[in-house]
């Protein structure tokens, strides 16, 4: 989250940004910018999605982490709601092969690092990142975020 926003005031490299302001702070754990979701509506989606190729032929899995830190972030029970980072692969076709998450993040946390390893189905020929708070309340921050891969 280092490079200047672009003339449209998004995030650069980024896509449907919803709800969500970028912060520079010289205590963020990388760099000075990071990104900071806010909602007070149950529901609402506030988000950001980034899309990548990934030939699952050659990468076996794909390791995401991420510095998190959240404030009073509540997802309701029973709710499609979850805060959190987030990988849907495709196939050529694009026919979703399966959403694997990092998460989901609740109440108050100082900034953490979090990290999960994901298998990359065989089929998958692209993927997207997705993080966001996706209808809970409160406050989550990403800084950091990065996509590891290892070969097959």
């Amino acid at each position: 989250f280092e490079r200047k926003l672009g003339d449209n005031g998004f995030v650069l490299g980024w896509y449907y940004q919803r709800l969500l302001t970028w912060e520079t702070d010289p205590l963020a754990p990388e760099g000075k910018h990071f990104v900071t979701f806010k909602n007070d509506q149950e529901g609402r989606s506030a988000h950001l999605l980034q899309g990548f190729p990934i030939d699952g032929r050659l990468v076996a899995e794909i390791k995401v982490s991420a510095k998190v830190k959240h404030s009073n972030v509540f997802n309701p029970p029973r709710s499609n709601s979850v805060p959190s980072l987030a990988v849907t692969f495709y196939d050529k076709n694009r026919k979703d092969l399966g959403i694997f998450w990092l998460g989901p993040f609740r109440g108050d946390s100082a900034w953490k690092s979090e990290s999960k390893t994901f298998r990359v189905p065989v089929n998958a020929r692209e993927g997207i990142l997705r993080i966001g708070l996706y209808g809970a309340t409160g406050q989550l921050s990403f800084d950091d975020v990065k996509i590891t891969p290892r070969p097959r």
